[in-house]
């Protein structure tokens, strides 16, 4: 139980280094705040919070749930046709 208690991933974060979207629920468990603070932790990172949704937002309609997506692909395919 103390590993699971103690488990975490917050140290190793800031290794991710591919363009990452963090979708989260306005509403629930983690609340945003710990997610604003994760996307602080990635570099590049960024957090898009999808309104009056709770934890099983991926089952809400698909359209909410993928909304930021393209927007944030645009960007990806941008900035990284150097690399």
């Amino acid at each position: 139980m103390d590993a699971i208690v103690s488990w975490g991933m917050q140290e190793r974060l800031g290794r991710i280094t591919c363009p990452t979207l963090t979708i989260s629920a306005d509403e629930g468990d983690p609340p945003v705040a710990l997610k604003e603070h994760y996307v602080t932790l990635i570099p590049g990172a960024r957090l898009a919070v999808i309104e009056n949704s709770r934890q099983a937002m991926p089952l809400d309609p698909a359209k909410r749930f993928n909304q930021p997506r393209p927007a944030f692909l645009q960007t990806v395919a941008t900035s990284t046709k150097d690399h």
